[in-house]
């Protein structure tokens, strides 16, 4: 009874902040236009907090279980740790994540992937990645002699220390090309072979294909635990 009511509890926490997070998205408009600061939405982090919470309390259980058992390291251990530690490992990431705009250039601090600066000087064009349906970007791709060097989604952007529309002002004051990849020249353009072949996909394929990958991720995981914990003994 006691994990049924937690897994309730924990459901509704992770429901109320993923609703949270529509209302902080878009950005306050920040005073200074050459200072801008960028994170993502709380909602995010505190989601993927609030899963490891409830990973982890499943878990404990699985241990204790074991424990009871008698029987040690179990596939069910093994399967929830296998939840908990990404779950706090991007939580923490998230909460991390910082994209800082000043008159040196662009720098974006991460928790899991090294840091990135972009001095003005090195950048060239943005490629804009827009949404046919709301008329606004969904990705920028920062660019430098048509070699991608980052790549932000504008999800990342929604934390409001600074509003999405200063980002792009910024751009345009230090002479950097923003536009759609298909109107910059093609010497600007940050697409190689795989990015010209993503960039023709539809939405739904892209979406099959990301789910693909998570798949092969999953089964690359979960599959050497299983041959372990059941051929291991």
């Amino acid at each position: 009874m006691a994990q049924v009511v937690a897994a309730t509890v924990a459901l509704a926490v992770i429901l109320l902040l993923a609703v949270s997070s529509s209302r902080e998205r878009g950005g306050a408009w920040s005073p200074d236009p050459d200072r801008l600061s960028y994170r993502l939405p709380r909602a995010w982090w505190a989601v993927m907090y609030a899963c490891s919470a409830l990973f982890l309390f499943a878990l404990v259980m699985a241990v204790r279980g074991a424990a009871a058992d008698h029987v040690g390291w179990d596939w069910g251990v093994a399967g929830w740790l296998a939840f908990f530690v990404p779950s706090a490992l991007l939580g923490a990431h998230w909460q991390a994540w910082r994209m800082e705009v000043d008159p040196g250039g662009i720098r974006v601090r991460r928790l899991l992937l090294p840091d990135r600066d972009l001095p003005w000087g090195s950048l060239d064009a943005v490629a804009v990645d827009a949404n046919p349906r709301s008329r606004e970007f969904d990705n920028l791709t920062f660019a430098s002699r048509g070699r991608g060097l980052l790549r932000i989604q504008r999800l990342y952007l929604g934390g409001r220390d600074a509003a999405e529309g200063q980002l792009l002002d910024a751009l345009a004051r230090h002479g950097v090309l923003v536009a759609p990849a298909g109107e910059l020249p093609p010497e600007l353009r940050p697409w190689g072979r795989f990015g010209w072949w993503w960039d023709g996909l539809a939405g739904w394929q892209r979406d099959l294909f990301v789910l693909a990958v998570c798949g092969g991720v999953v089964f690359a995981v979960f599959f050497p635990i299983w041959v372990l914990t059941t051929f291991g003994s």
